[in-house]
């Protein structure tokens, strides 16, 4: 009636996805250089890349 204990790779699939998505770079947040609004840090893009299309 109970089910099966979970295989080993399975396990391994569920805690690896945990790690990734409790990672600090998930949660780390910088003000955005145009309108200073809290944005997570990985949708940001480094002023040194966009330069060229400031101009």
């Amino acid at each position: 009636f109970s089910p099966q204990p979970p295989s080993k790779s399975l396990l391994y699939k569920i805690i690896s996805g945990f790690i990734q998505d409790t990672s600090p770079s998930q949660f780390v947040e910088a003000g955005c250089a145009v309108c200073g609004k809290l944005t997570p840090f990985r949708n940001l893009i480094p002023l040194s890349e966009i330069k060229d299309r400031l101009k």
